[in-house]
Parts: C-alpha cells; sequence; structure tokens
C-alpha cells in the first residue's frame, strides 16, 4: 500500500496529465460551472485517487478507460467503489467513450444525481430543524 506522501504525489502528478476525457469533463466540472457544484479532481482519499468529488454531495465520478473492462480491474474497482460507499460516497463511473459522444448526457446523469434527495451521510448530519448537528 502507498504511503499518503506517495499518494499525495501521485495525485499532484494526474492533475498535470489527466488523461483526454478527464480535461474535457473537468473543463464542464471546474470553477462551479454544473448548477454551482462544487467539484475537485484527483483527490486523495484513503488509499485511493478519486477523478472528481463532489465533497458537498459526496459524489465520485469515476472516468473509466478500455483497461478497466478486463477482470482484474474490474474487482479492484469493485473493491475500491465498497469501500467507498462504506465511507459515505455514491460513486458514478462513466466511460471515456461516453464522454467523447454524449456529454451532455453524462452532465445530465451528474445533475440527476446530484439534485436528488441528499445522501443518506448528508442527511445525518444535520438536525431535524434543518441545522447543522454538534
Amino acid at each position: 500500500m502507498a504511503s499518503s506522501h506517495q499518494t499525495l504525489r501521485r495525485a499532484r502528478q494526474m492533475r498535470q496529465e489527466p488523461t483526454r476525457a478527464e480535461q474535457i469533463l473537468w473543463n464542464k466540472l471546474r470553477n462551479r460551472t454544473l448548477n454551482g457544484f462544487k467539484f475537485s479532481r484527483q483527490v486523495p482519499v484513503g488509499s485511493y485517487i478519486l477523478d472528481f468529488v463532489c465533497r458537498d454531495r459526496k459524489l465520485v465520478v469515476e472516468v473509466d478507460g478500455v483497461t478497466h473492462g478486463d477482470n482484474k480491474e474490474i474487482l479492484h474497482d469493485e473493491r475500491r467503489t465498497r469501500w467507498l460507499e462504506d465511507n459515505g460516497y455514491r460513486v458514478h463511473r462513466v466511460w471515456n467513450q461516453d464522454i467523447y459522444e454524449s456529454l451532455n448526457g453524462v452532465l445530465d446523469s451528474l445533475l440527476l444525481i446530484l439534485s436528488a434527495a441528499p445522501h443518506p451521510a448528508l442527511r445525518a448530519t444535520f438536525s431535524p430543524e434543518g441545522r447543522r448537528a454538534k
């Protein structure tokens, strides 16, 4: 397992060298351009680096290429998704091809998820009156 220092260094490198699909999607997510939702990219969480995350809504967006189709990668992605879900995140995966061919569809799907009822982990942090619980 990589140290937190190694993970952070790798995340910085990945921000400097995004894939084409990641760059296209980032151009639509950055600076709160998707209905005001704030996204960050290549964020270390635990021993993982998340492609994109909206921390306010605990939504992780993973951009997958062809390597994610082999059995080893599928199992890795399933473990990763379980770990993230166990830690309160929702994970939404999109294929590179979806970004290239249907970027508006990808953005619409993200808006549907983000606009839906808050994630259960988020609801639990507020009192019944809507004030942040202490």
